[in-house]
């Protein structure tokens, strides 16, 4: 009985058998790459597909050929003729898996692989169930199974190269070595259909309770490609899953070894301890021992008031405990005592660590030593402090007559003008009182000049105890000359104490036998007294004092006179 080839089957078989060793050299490949957890199930997975592409190339390309009589498979024998190509292919993988390039796997592997695909033909042959019996031609047998053991040892050997190849999706080596691997099969394949005698007059047996060969053909293309994709598409998803892995783990690998810089340069310049939530120390670091001058083994079990100095009140901690036992980040400067009992100062900051339950498990505090710098800052304070009080020093002796130690004429400019403003806005009164000491240059003709300073000191300081208001300002106008501002008085109050203030100078009995005006010392006062406004000037107002200061003198002196 002869039969004809289909050749688009043909070509459809070669195109599986190609798939199937494109699907696995691409697993012989990622089996390598992935971790021992998962690659027992790649194997199985990946045998299981690889086995269903080669024995559906067998079958399609058992369809191709055509006999003149209808046909039928067994289904008993179909399925073992599957589990001899499953079997071969897990076979495969598992040999691709341990890694080795020749010698002690590869002989060994490519014997059973080859006698696996042989089995599969001829078994689905068998499959048949014909009578009279297939006959075989003993020479193409033969040389379909050399063929057999030369693709199997082709496959393994492309694989054992592959094995340093990045796992990709597709490369142009894996591409040619399927060719290659596709083709020994199916030429394993047709070369072994050659070798097939039908018998004259033969019948299929399988045909009253086989599988029909049209319905077959369909499932078996249909089931096998979605098969492959099926697993070429999750062979693309757990690469690109792997390349993320990979990313993902050379990024923590990066920030673990930052982390761990970090770490070591926290540790060889800050005070680290760490306690459990009730406080007590479980782990500190050199830098710690260092400064306290504590053995680590003294301080583990402690809590941190071993190092309490007693310059912080008792609620600063109570504060603080507050703050880190809810849960928040505490900052601040903390002073500490060592075991030698030398004070010493940190910037401390204490960090609450919760456990999964979002409960506070330790506590992990960092300090850095700024004993110097507090000490450096105390200095600065303490020279801005003499600094502040020389500026203080300098502000009243340029303010205050040296000799009488009431204001001088500076500081009295600078009062009266704003007195002045200061009453023109509020429209209240100013009081300016001008005096001079009658005939002074005698006293200094006749006790010296020494003993008219001492006059110049007693009548100022009597002057000065006439006006006890904060806003009064009494000032030495020049040589014996003295000024008074009043503000918020009226004029007769004003005048008033303007000749209190000559009276009070008068019985001080201060001797001047040279004066030609009594044989004490006297002063001649002049007193003006108005509410100024925008346009009244300090000058005009000074103008009118000292008017009202000439009249007393033209009056005979020792006398005050004010201006109208």
């Amino acid at each position: 009985m002869i039969g004809s080839f289909n050749y688009w089957l043909v070509a459809l078989s070669l195109v599986l058998a190609i798939g199937a060793s494109f699907v696995a050299m691409s697993l012989a490949v990622h089996i390598r790459k992935v971790s021992s957890r998962f690659a027992n199930y790649w194997l199985i997975g990946g045998g299981i597909s690889m086995g269903l592409g080669i024995w559906s190339m067998h079958f399609v390309g058992m369809i191709a050929f055509h006999l003149p009589i209808p046909v039928a498979y067994e289904i008993p024998l179909t399925l073992l003729s599957l589990v001899f190509a499953i079997g071969a292919s897990i076979l495969a993988l598992a040999t691709v898996n341990k890694g080795q390039s020749a010698g002690k796997y590869l002989y060994p592997s490519t014997f059973l692989m080859g006698t696996g695909i042989a089995a599969m033909h001829y078994t689905g042959m068998e499959a048949l169930n014909m009578f009279p019996a297939i006959q075989y031609k003993p020479s193409l047998v033969t040389v379909s199974l050399i063929i057999a053991y030369t693709a199997s040892f082709a496959a393994l050997k492309l694989s054992f190269m592959m094995n340093k190849e990045a796992d990709t999706f597709f490369s142009v080596r894996r591409l040619y070595a399927s060719l290659v691997m596709g083709a020994g099969i199916a030429a394993m394949h047709y070369t072994g259909m050659f070798a097939v005698i039908f018998q004259a007059g033969a019948v299929c047996r399988a045909l009253s309770d086989g599988v029909d060969v049209g319905m077959m053909s369909v499932l078996i293309v249909l089931g096998v490609i979605i098969i492959l994709l099926f697993t070429l598409l999750l062979l693309l998803f757990d690469i690109k899953l792997g390349e993320k892995n990979h990313q993902l783990l050379d990024a923590l690998a990066t920030h673990n070894k930052e982390l761990t810089s970090y770490m070591q340069a926290i540790d060889e310049h800050a005070i680290v301890s760490v306690t459990d939530s009730a406080g007590r120390i479980t782990q500190v670091n050199d830098k710690f021992c260092e400064i306290t001058g504590y053995k680590r083994e003294e301080l583990l079990g402690q809590d941190h008031r071993i190092v309490n100095s007693g310059v912080h009140p008792k609620k600063f901690f109570i504060d603080l405990w507050e703050t880190i036992s809810s849960g928040k980040k505490w900052h601040g400067e903390v002073c500490n005592s060592g075991k030698n009992g030398v004070l010493y100062w940190v910037d401390s900051a204490i960090v609450p660590a919760l456990d999964r339950d979002g409960k506070i498990d330790h506590y992990v505090s960092v300090r850095i030593d700024i004993t110097e710098r507090k000490k450096q800052a105390q200095e600065i304070n303490q020279a801005y402090l003499e600094l502040a009080e020389a500026n203080e020093q300098l502000r009243h002796l340029s303010r205050v007559d040296g000799l009488t130690q009431i204001a001088n004429r500076r500081c009295f400019d600078e009062s009266f003008l704003i007195e002045v403003n200061k009453q023109s806005h509020a429209v209240a009164p100013i009081t300016l009182i001008l005096c001079d000491i009658d005939c002074f240059k005698n006293y200094n003709d006749t006790y010296g000049h020494v003993a008219g300073d001492v006059c110049l000191q007693r009548v100022a300081q009597l002057i000065n105890s006439c006006f006890t208001r904060a806003d009064d300002v009494v000032a030495r106008y020049g040589g014996e000359e003295f000024a008074v501002i009043l503000t918020g008085i009226d004029r007769e109050v004003a005048f008033t104490l303007a000749e209190r203030m000559r009276e009070n100078v008068e019985m001080l009995k201060l001797e001047h036998s040279a004066s030609t005006v009594a044989k004490v010392v006297t002063i001649s006062v002049g007193v003006t007294s108005l509410i100024p406004n925008k346009d009244t000037s300090v000058s005009t107002i000074i103008e009118q004092a000292d008017k009202a200061l000439y009249m007393a003198k033209g009056k005979g002196r020792n006398n005050m006179q004010y201006f109208v």
